[in-house]
């Protein structure tokens, strides 16, 4: 199985990557993990996306899973959908704040537009604020 999980560097990233783990057989699959700068938006910061990646990679070395890293520049949910077919991925896997329907409305949200995107499965995994 191919596994693309995005990551943009919020507290909810390693929630979103612990579930990916939890859920899926990631032992036995080809992962990649991205993380997209956005020069135009820059909604959702991430501004630091190779410490956002190295962290995600390290979290999943430390269960055994060897992932391989990319950093893409371009419109969110465009880049992770166009890699995700571009290697032909089996699932995507995504977080998503509980946002407020105005905040969502006003700022978009980036799992529903890969999800109206994407011709595969999709994971979203939602994180709570406390």
């Amino acid at each position: 199985m191919k596994v693309v999980i995005a990551t943009d560097g919020q507290a909810s990233s390693e929630h979103t990557i612990r579930e990916a783990i939890r859920l899926l057989s990631l032992d036995r699959s080809a992962v990649h993990v991205i993380s997209v700068l956005d020069p135009e938006e820059r909604i959702g910061g991430n501004e630091d996306a190779a410490d956002d990646l190295a962290r995600a990679t390290a979290l999943l070395a430390s269960e055994g899973i060897t992932a391989q890293a990319s950093m893409l520049r371009g419109h969110f949910a465009e880049q992770i959908v166009g890699f995700a077919e571009q290697i032909s991925a089996d699932v995507i896997v995504v977080g998503s704040s509980a946002q407020r329907p105005l905040v969502q409305w006003l700022t978009g949200s980036v799992s529903n537009e890969v999800i109206r995107r994407f011709n595969g499965s999709v994971l979203v995994v939602t994180h709570h604020r406390r």
